[in-house]
Order: structure tokens, then C-alpha cells, then sequence
């Protein structure tokens, strides 16, 4: 999706729960506008980002952790009771068709530096995890966005990070509420996911 765009006024968000990204800005803006948006409802939101380089540079109000968001979703929010709301996840990069040079490369040695390999099946397996996670710790009505996410033309399948999770989406009750249109550039491309009222 590059800079974060949904516009989440127009979605009937469950202010019961949290709001809670995956994946912490990198200069996308998408931390802020979703730490915005929480605050404008009087809800919590949490980041989390295993890379610590990116969580450092995180204002200090926000409220982050440096993790991975499975260790966060299996381990530390358990622990607060908490439910989750709206879910954006946008971690574990994606090597898109026709991407090459420079910046694959650095994400390479980026994630290199962690300990863990770039690999795009791991990318779809990674957010798969978090997706099962987030739908068990979920508030009756819950939405999903899933960016770096887009159908392709020929045959309308999903590629990208939400590769896996929107057909497992759909088979537990989900809808697409919207999504990039087909043939965007993959690194717009994004769905976003509604499971419950009406």
C-alpha cells in the first residue's frame, strides 16, 4: 500500500477491543494514523516490530513492543486480556515480481542482521500465523487489513503477504470489504477483511 491511505472513519470498528499493528512504520505513517484514530475513539493501540531499529525510533507514547507479532500474539497479549478489534498487518516483507537490485538487497541484509532469511513463502506462512492468532483473540465484529496483498488479472488469485490468508479468511466466514483493484502494482496492493456484524 506504500503510505497507510484506509480511511477508517467509514468502518463501524468495535471500540470494545484494541487496535493493533504488525509490522511498525517505516516511514509509511501508518503507526501514527492508526495511534490517531485509536486515541479519537478513546481505544488502546499497540505496534510491534522485531526490529528494534524500527521500534526505537517510535515516538514514546506509542506503545510498542520489540517482537515478533507471533511471540506478541501468543505470549504477551494472552497476558493483557485483551481482545483485538482492527488488525493491520504489514511485516515480514515480500519480494514482489520485477523487483530487483538496491532494495532487495538491502531488505535482504536488513533482515540478514536479524537472523532470518527473506523468503516469500515464508513472508505468506508468517502472516497466515498471525491472521489464525489475531482471529482467536478477536472482538465479534473484527476487520483485517493485509497490506503488500494483490490479485492478479490473469486468474484472480491473491499473491503477496495475504497469499494464504485471504482464502483461510474466507473459508472461516470473512469478507473482502475492500481491496486494491486488480492489476495495481503489487507493492499497492492490500485487503482489507470483515468478520462479524452486518
Amino acid at each position: 500500500m506504500g503510505h497507510f491511505t484506509l480511511d477508517l472513519k467509514h468502518l463501524d470498528i468495535d471500540s470494545s477491543g484494541l487496535i493493533l499493528e504488525i509490522g511498525s512504520e517505516n516511514g509509511g505513517g501508518s503507526t501514527e494514523k492508526l495511534y490517531r484514530y485509536a486515541e479519537s475513539k478513546d481505544m488502546d493501540f499497540i505496534t510491534v516490530d522485531f526490529n528494534p531499529e524500527v521500534t526505537e525510533k517510535l515516538p514514546k507514547y506509542v506503545n510498542s513492543y520489540n517482537c515478533t507479532g507471533q511471540d506478541f500474539l501468543k505470549a504477551i497479549l494472552p497476558e493483557m486480556g485483551c481482545q483485538v478489534s482492527f488488525a493491520y498487518l504489514d511485516n515480514f516483507d515480500y519480494i514482489f515480481p520485477g523487483m530487483q537490485g538496491f532494495v532487495v538487497d538491502r531488505q535482504q541484509r536488513r533482515y540478514g542482521k536479524l537472523g532470518v532469511a527473506l523468503d516469500n513463502e515464508a513472508s505468506a506462512q508468517c502472516h497466515l500465523e498471525q491472521a489464525f492468532l489475531c482471529h482467536t483473540y478477536r472482538t465479534p465484529v473484527f476487520y483485517m487489513l493485509i497490506d503488500d496483498t494483490y490479485r492478479r488479472t490473469i486468474d484472480g488469485d491473491y499473491r503477496g503477504k495475504g497469499s494464504r490468508v485471504v482464502p483461510w479468511a474466507l473459508e472461516q466466514g470473512y469478507e473482502v470489504v475492500e481491496s486494491a483493484l486488480v492489476g495495481c502494482p503489487p507493492w499497492d496492493g492490500y485487503v482489507l477483511l470483515k468478520i462479524g456484524g452486518v
